[in-house]
């Protein structure tokens, strides 16, 4: 009859539709049962709500909950983004989100710094953990002096094998730009600049190496040519790459993206490579990157000099303002072995240079992985522990001022890497040619995608490397 081919026809699309939704995510990426189910949810029409079956006291507990998201919603909403307040806002008004996960929401929105109010403690102050380990790391040596700096002691998490760890390490001296790391003072921004008054600029403490030869300084001719190569390197998508983004623009390109995937955590290898922010389209500004990547837990930073060199570092933990190291030990330095610029006799020569990549990965010599704020962003440092009179030479790994047009990059300790510009290898200035930070997502396309790093944010784990 015309109903049952009607009920036939409709049990069909049903399961083409579920199959799509199976197949829109990579084989073997980061994606778990729960999240497909929370993005089922969320995706669910209004027809299918109210599906669980809940006592009276479950409906009770849940409007509770929902009040209470919904009023500190409205208190820190100058905190939010226009599309964390469409997110919330559905999770407020969907019946089927449970008591569990708008509480979760909501202890989000009370404990990360992202959303702190003027005058409110560190949210990093306020995480509980039952595995909390202190280890007061200061050196015994060090001996309060008088100063007219106001000098402070400040500690940083960190998450090892899933506990969470607060180290004391870091000595700040406000009056001065640079820092005290492992009980001895540390520039900055490496060993070789400060930070002159104005805003815009860094001036050179030190005259620039003559290794300034061992890299081109214009692009060679095939150049920026190697994503012609992209369908036959690439068997995933690229998310983020918008209409006003050139791809032969980018610092990555897929002969990296490839070798780069090889050292990733294993949760993440197979994820797709989400692009949040590139420099030539969304300027430079060190505010716009953290706006750009603040609900990404893991996300990878790609850096090329006007000489061609091409660096960067990856990291496991979100990146929050706080004046002190935190991270998690996934993180690793990686560079281009040879500058993209080296002439080259042929594409597949230059896609051989590309492909070429060497990985840093944590040491152990200690745990200083990031440190970020409105002033700075600065990937690894510290001193050997076994002093060998030679501490003068190791300074951070990377380091970037807020306005991303010049950083330094020294032999870092955290990840016995060497200076990743190898133009300046002892961490004199480098200029920023461009700079970009990707994420890592199991979906394949970027609404799901934005869906789930929400979900993931809010609700779901809030960063458990957090």
């Amino acid at each position: 009859s015309q109903s049952s081919g009607k009920i036939h026809w409709t049990k069909i699309k049903t399961i083409v539709n579920n199959t799509q939704h199976e197949n829109a995510f990579a084989v073997g990426s980061s994606i778990t049962d729960q999240e497909k189910k929370f993005l089922n949810l969320l995706n669910s029409s209004k027809s299918k709500r109210n599906v669980y079956k809940l006592s009276f006291g479950d409906i009770v507990d849940a409007a509770i909950s929902r009040a209470r998201l919904r009023h500190d919603l409205s208190i820190r909403l100058s905190k939010l983004t226009m599309k964390e307040v469409e997110f919330l806002k559905k999770i407020v008004n969907d019946e089927n989100v449970t008591k569990q996960q708008l509480e979760t929401a909501d202890h989000v929105l009370n404990t990360d710094p992202l959303y702190r109010l003027p005058g409110e403690k560190s949210s990093f102050d306020k995480f509980e953990s039952k595995k909390m380990i202190q280890e007061e790391l200061v050196s015994d040596d060090i001996k309060p002096t008088k100063s007219t700096a106001k000098e402070v002691l400040t500690g940083h998490r960190i998450h090892v094998d899933g506990t969470e760890i607060e180290v004391l390490l870091i000595k700040k001296d406000d009056s001065r730009n640079s820092l005290i790391v492992d009980g001895r003072r540390m520039s900055l921004l490496g060993t070789a600049i400060n930070m002159s008054e104005s805003p815009r600029r860094m001036s050179i403490l030190t005259t620039t190496s003559a290794v300034s030869e061992l890299s081109p300084s214009a692009p060679a001719k095939f150049s920026y040519k190697t994503w012609n190569l992209k369908d036959s390197i690439l068997t995933k998508p690229l998310l983020g790459i918008t209409d006003d983004v050139d791809e032969s623009s980018l610092v990555l390109s897929p002969p990296m993206i490839a070798s780069i995937r090889k050292s990733l955590p294993f949760v993440v290898r197979e994820d797709t490579f989400w692009l949040k922010y590139t420099m030539n389209r969304d300027g430079a500004s060190l505010k716009t990157v953290y706006n750009s990547i603040r609900q990404s837990s893991r996300t990878l930073l790609a850096i090329e000099t006007c000489n061609g060199e091409v660096f960067g570092a990856f990291v496991s933990s979100p990146w929050r303002p706080h004046t002190s190291f935190y991270g998690s030990c996934e993180a690793f330095l990686w560079r281009l072995s040879k500058s993209r610029f080296t002439p080259t006799s042929s594409l597949e020569a230059q896609r051989q240079i590309e492909s070429d990549i060497d990985v840093f990965t944590w040491s152990q010599e200690n745990r200083n992985v990031q440190m970020s704020d409105e002033t700075k962003i600065v990937i690894g440092g510290g001193f050997p522990e076994n002093d060998d009179d030679e501490s003068d030479k190791w300074g951070l790994g990377i380091a970037l001022g807020a306005d991303l047009y010049e950083g330094t990059s020294c032999p870092c300790v955290t990840f016995k890497s060497p200076g990743l510009a190898q133009i300046s290898p002892k961490g004199d200035v480098f200029e920023v040619s461009n700079m970009e930070v990707w994420t890592f997502t199991p979906c394949m396309n970027t609404t799901e995608a934005e869906q789930l790093e929400m979900g993931r944010m809010f609700v779901l784990s809030h960063f458990d490397k957090m």
